[in-house]
């Protein structure tokens, strides 16, 4: 069995309506850039990455939450200025899909 990561990796993309978008793109990339390059709606991104606004803002499952890496001060600070943050909200531009990523269910929330 081999160590190294696959170049392609798939995250689900769950709208409030249910609507589900797969997403298939190369490990080392953003959740927000998964979103940005394939045309996901509820992901903006205003600031390109920069962790300088929550227009990227997404939510995970209490599971799936519990499995990314968490979040560092900066992150932090952003998402307390977030409305409608949730305890399992993060900024899609601070995660780096890795292939223990892959098949990811990321909840969008279209009134960022």
């Amino acid at each position: 069995m081999s160590s190294i990561e696959p170049d392609l990796v798939n995250l689900v993309f769950v709208h409030p309506d249910g609507k589900r978008e797969i997403v298939e793109d190369r490990c080392g990339k953003s959740v927000m850039d998964f979103a940005v390059d394939h045309g996901v709606k509820g992901i903006e991104a205003q600031c390109g990455g920069a962790c300088i606004c929550t227009t990227c803002m997404c939510h995970f499952s209490d599971v799936l939450f519990r499995k990314l890496p968490p979040p560092d001060e900066d992150e932090l600070e952003m998402l307390s200025y977030a409305p409608k943050r949730r305890k399992t909200s993060r900024l899609a531009c601070q995660i780096r899909v890795s292939n223990q990523l892959h098949g990811f269910e990321v909840l969008v929330d279209h009134e960022n």
